[in-house]
């Protein structure tokens, strides 16, 4: 009997994630930490729709509130920059 520690996640669903939420975690990336109001400002939305997008991302997992604002969850801080890299949302 074998126990190892090592495990294989597949992050391959990020990169099939809507272009509006893709657009978000750039800006949550850019940023480091994005509250409603600022998500608002960049995207030209209103206050309620932004404040929606940053807390349908963090039920899925994908934010974390930190404070005032939201971001990126730790776990998935690298296999995101390599999805947004390949989408060519950020450099």
């Amino acid at each position: 009997m074998v126990l190892t520690t090592r495990f294989e996640f597949d992050f391959s669903f990020l990169e099939h994630l809507p272009h509006d939420k893709l657009l978000t975690l750039g800006a949550v990336l850019h940023h480091e930490k994005l509250s409603p109001e600022s998500h608002a400002a960049i995207f030209s939305h209103n206050f309620d729709k932004s404040r929606l997008m940053l807390e349908n991302l963090e039920t899925e997992g994908l934010l974390m509130r930190n404070g005032d604002g939201f971001q990126i969850h730790p776990f998935l801080y690298r296999p995101l920059v390599r999805s947004l890299n390949k989408k060519h949302i950020v450099s």
